[in-house]
């Protein structure tokens, strides 16, 4: 019976061994289901096998187009570190679909639906006009959304990175709706290539 329970004794450390190496093993956040981690090539490739296509290619970004969260021709852009290894992905909407504020707050609020069924609600969350006058009717909003006065944002965190949702407007008629995701692990090591630049 001694025998028996030393051995047991002496074998509980190896049955550990495993789930401990699964705790301390890195967690990244997962952009459309991988996670924000590798080269920025490696995950390019990863994007263009679920039907993405690569647009563009500049410093450490590379920029793809396609559907994303049921929104189609959006832009994908993959931001790396000077190392070019992934830190940060964002998806932003096509502006030409949208032709009011009901259209563009629409896509908005079902994407933060989405998201709050899946991360909980957002920490951050303003949803406002900047003006005096609140505006009170679909064009008036519009107006105001398309003169840079609308600050629509919600933010997310959880254990491996944040997820920012916003309205954005880049001109007259060039509203639309991004997402940024970033992972907690490589965006240190984003803020730490910079510090070995500087």
């Amino acid at each position: 019976m001694k025998r028996l329970l030393i051995a047991i004794l002496l074998a509980l450390p190896l049955l550990a061994a495993p789930a401990q190496a699964q705790t301390t093993e890195e967690q990244h956040l997962e952009f459309m289901g991988i996670p924000i981690d590798g080269t920025l090539n490696a995950f390019a490739q990863k994007l263009q096998a679920k039907g993405m296509e690569i647009i563009g290619r500049e410093d450490n970004i590379i920029t793809l187009s396609g559907t994303f969260a049921g929104a189609s021709d959006c832009t994908i852009s993959l931001f790396g570190t000077s190392k070019k290894e992934i830190w940060r992905a964002s998806a932003d909407s096509n502006w030409d679909y949208y032709t009011s504020w009901s259209s563009l707050s629409n896509h908005y609020f079902r994407w933060k639906e989405i998201l709050t069924q899946k991360y909980g609600n957002p920490l951050v969350c303003i949803e406002e006009f900047q003006s005096t006058y609140p505006p009170d009717s679909d064009a008036m909003k519009w107006i105001y959304v398309n003169s840079g006065k609308c600050n629509y944002r919600s933010e997310f965190y959880t254990e491996n990175g944040y997820i920012i949702l916003h309205i954005n407007n880049l001109g007259i008629n060039k509203n639309y709706v991004g997402i940024i995701y970033t992972d907690w692990i490589n965006e240190q090591k984003n803020i730490d290539s910079a510090i070995d630049d500087l």
